[in-house]
């Protein structure tokens, strides 16, 4: 059985999805990366790409730890 995670305040745990959006053409479409803070559901950031890969995801994630280390002052969540 999978740990639970629980979330007692803000920034201590998110979680990202991707979702296939239709395009402005047939047979096209765009991917939308969306990273969540799980306890308050605020949109930490997010993406529009034309293709699907692990290295945007990873860009995302990388992008958006940057931002919440320069906003943030808590110390849970500088150790996302």
């Amino acid at each position: 059985m999978p740990p639970e995670l629980l979330a007692t305040e803000a920034n201590q745990l998110w979680s990202w999805d991707i979702t296939k959006l239709q395009g402005t053409t047939m047979w096209s479409a765009l991917h939308l990366y969306v990273v969540l803070d799980a306890f308050s559901r605020y949109v930490v950031g997010w993406m529009l790409a034309p293709r699907e890969s692990a290295r945007l995801a990873e860009r995302l994630l990388e992008r958006d730890r940057g931002a919440l280390d320069k906003f943030c002052c808590s110390a849970a969540a500088r150790r996302l």
